[in-house]
């Protein structure tokens, strides 16, 4: 097996190395996987994130009876964790306890964190936006000018400077920042 050195600025995800791709560039490998891996995964993430709260609330009522208003039941729970993870809100049943309200302020803000990072890599996905280095060309020569004659602000004539030409290839009104 040949194995291609990547340039600085290229990004690639091969599934021997999608893990070790993930490490070090979770947010473009995301952008970079096909639509239905992102919103199953996204999925995935949120249900995972929704059972382990609901866990913990479980593990905060056996140990505390006035955690969550009216029952301390794991469906009680659960209810409680997904009205928390998607902020819609809190119906019949929400935290009571010092312990569970805790960690279920500290799950919302998590939980917005996630809903943050989702919809930017949606965003990005949606927008086609892609590597800067394939679309920025410059030119292969560069010189360094001597401009004469005095100016307001250099009356002893302009300091040398450096000139070469760079150009954005894009099609794309979507530029990132650099």
């Amino acid at each position: 097996v040949v194995k291609i050195r990547h340039r600085p600025g290229e990004f690639s995800v091969d599934a021997a190395r999608w893990w070790q791709e993930f490490k070090r560039e979770p947010f473009n490998t995301c952008v970079n996987e096909p639509i239905w891996v992102v919103l199953l995964g996204y999925f995935v993430c949120y249900i995972t994130f929704i059972v382990l709260l609901a866990a913990i609330f479980y593990l905060i009522a056996q140990y505390e009876e006035d955690a969550l208003t009216p029952e301390n039941t794991w469906k009680a729970c659960l209810q409680c964790a997904w009205q928390s993870l998607t902020t819609v809100g809190y119906g019949t049943i929400a935290t009571n306890g010092n312990v569970a309200s805790v960690v279920g302020a500290l799950a919302v803000i998590l939980s917005m964190v996630f809903d943050a990072i989702g919809v930017g890599v949606f965003y990005q996905k949606f927008s086609n936006a892609s590597n800067k280095t394939r679309h920025i060309m410059h030119s292969s020569r560069a010189c360094i000018c001597f401009p004469q004659g005095p100016s307001k602000y250099f009356p002893d004539g302009l300091p040398p400077r450096f000139e070469c030409r760079v150009h954005h290839m894009s099609d794309s009104a979507l530029v990132e920042p650099s």
